[in-house]
């Protein structure tokens, strides 16, 4: 810690500077990464709730892709509906940091896609 210290205490301005406006920058997406994996997280619960499964087609197993562990009663909430749903389809939660957050929901051959890469990708015009 006396390193640190002694940088920001006997430092070259410029370099103060730079560290400071870094830190302010990691801290400013932090909280926009964690605000958008929540807008994200309630986006795919309102999405499952309005999604009516095709009876004719019964989906044996049912994957969620999470960048990270889910928030408490998350998981539990996407289970429930996804048995409403699908009552004999096997739930699997798969942790995938690739997805930098959100949640990615594979039905069979169907894709709900909430991470935040996607919507990143999509922001920018590289999306799908």
């Amino acid at each position: 810690m006396d390193g640190i210290n002694a940088f920001f205490l006997e430092g070259n301005i410029f370099f103060k500077l730079v560290a400071l406006q870094v830190l302010v920058l990691c801290a400013v997406l932090f909280i926009l990464k964690r605000f958008l994996e929540r807008e994200l997280l309630v986006s795919a619960i309102e999405a499952l709730r309005g999604w009516s499964s095709d009876r004719d087609q019964v989906a044996a197993h049912i994957d969620i892709l999470a960048a990270a562990q889910l928030p408490d009663g998350v998981e539990s909430i996407l289970r429930a509906l996804i048995k409403e749903k699908c009552p004999e389809a096997e739930v699997d939660v798969v942790l995938n940091p690739a997805i930098w957050g959100g949640i990615v929901i594979r039905i069979e051959e169907r894709v709900l896609d909430f991470s935040l890469l996607n919507r990143l990708k999509h922001l920018f015009g590289r999306g799908a």
